[in-house]
């Protein structure tokens, strides 16, 4: 009986070791990539800000204030789906660590009351959506600063 607990406590801890992901690979033996972003609101005031993938915002109708406000000085992080972006065509390897890829930012006022207002609608213009072909390295976030006006890349 004690073997067969010593196998099994064995072939536990063996399996718990196999699923720990302390690095960044995939199984290929080669380190998985990934490409992510940071909008940071420069601008001074709060904004309602978003991001998502290139043609995310064709369709939507409105956005919701409270979830995303982003207070001055604040951030939002997003990622890319590479491979769907590989398959769309927005999304090139100019290296083997670098890359471009185009992201929508949408940005809006916030409104004077946001208890009574807390949606802003596209066809009242109450946001805008552009989009933004960025450049990066493989693993390191892209700094993108909205300053009230426009969104550009810093880094």
């Amino acid at each position: 009986m004690k073997r067969i607990m010593v196998i099994l406590l064995a072939a536990v801890m063996v399996f718990s070791f196999a699923g720990c992901s302390g690095d960044q690979s995939d199984g290929s033996g080669q380190d998985s990539k990934n490409a992510s972003y940071t909008v940071k609101n420069v601008s001074g005031v709060s904004w309602v800000l978003d991001h998502d993938d290139l043609g995310y915002y064709d369709d939507l109708d409105a956005i919701d204030v409270s979830d995303f406000t982003v207070e001055p000085g604040g951030t939002d992080s997003g990622g890319v789906y590479i491979e769907q972006e590989k398959e769309r065509g927005n999304f090139v390897e100019t290296s083997p660590t670098t890359y471009e890829v185009t992201v929508s930012l949408l940005a809006g006022e916030m409104p004077d009351d946001p208890e009574e207002y807390n949606q802003l609608y596209k066809d009242e213009g109450d946001f805008t959506v552009t989009n933004l072909r960025i450049s990066g390295t493989y693993n390191e976030p892209v700094i993108i600063e909205w300053d009230g006006s426009t969104f550009k890349q810093v880094n």
